[in-house]
């Protein structure tokens, strides 16, 4: 796949999607590096250098976990580390008992969809694509639909940036290409949406 180099970060990951491309996209927005890994065309991992969508920290304050809770699996963490028996967060919250398997994975997968959208949403990123799979044995895989990202990320703009991205008033800007109810049907909105 060839990739525009005036491509915007959308467009490439909806271009992934469409031919169901692998690779990763490196995003560096000002202090933030993300690291998005893109398997069959959809963003399945993502590595940011930032602690603040730390798994332990996104389950507390979605209300998942308890402050007790989390310092119990910290601590069993730490009692293992010393017994050189590492563990995860989400294996020990499955061991005692605080999740299910199935909760840790869709936490997983929020955070993988969160670290996208904070990456996507940034004005100012630059990032660049390689086309690979030799990371593919190497990673957790939580696929998320480009279209679902997207939408998260436009109700991060604010009204001046939506403006300046439609152009509502030019003419020479690109219009629907499918019916309308087509496109809420790809991009799952809902009523008040379309």
């Amino acid at each position: 796949m060839s990739v525009d180099s005036g491509s915007d970060l959308i467009s490439l990951l909806l271009a992934l999607q469409k031919d169901s491309g692998w690779g990763t996209i490196d995003v560096d927005a000002g202090s933030t590096h993300t690291c998005i890994y893109v398997a069959n065309g959809k963003p399945v991992f993502a590595e940011e250098g930032t602690l603040t969508d730390a798994l332990g920290r996104l389950l507390v304050r979605e209300g998942v976990l308890t402050t007790e809770q989390y310092v119990a699996i910290l601590e069993r963490m730490t009692e293992r580390i010393v017994g050189s028996e590492p563990m995860r967060f989400g294996e020990v919250a499955v061991e005692l008992g605080f999740l299910t398997v199935q909760q840790v994975h869709d936490a997983l997968a929020a955070q993988v969809q969160q670290k996208v959208i904070r990456a996507v949403s940034q004005p100012d990123a630059k990032f660049t694509f390689r086309a690979s799979r030799d990371w593919a044995n190497e990673v957790g895989r939580f696929p998320s639909d480009v279209e679902a990202l997207v939408l998260h990320v436009a109700a991060t703009f604010d009204e001046d940036r939506v403006v300046a991205l439609l152009r509502p008033d030019d003419v020479t800007v690109p219009r629907l290409s499918a019916p309308a109810d087509e496109i809420a049907t790809t991009f799952r909105l809902g009523t008040s949406e379309t």
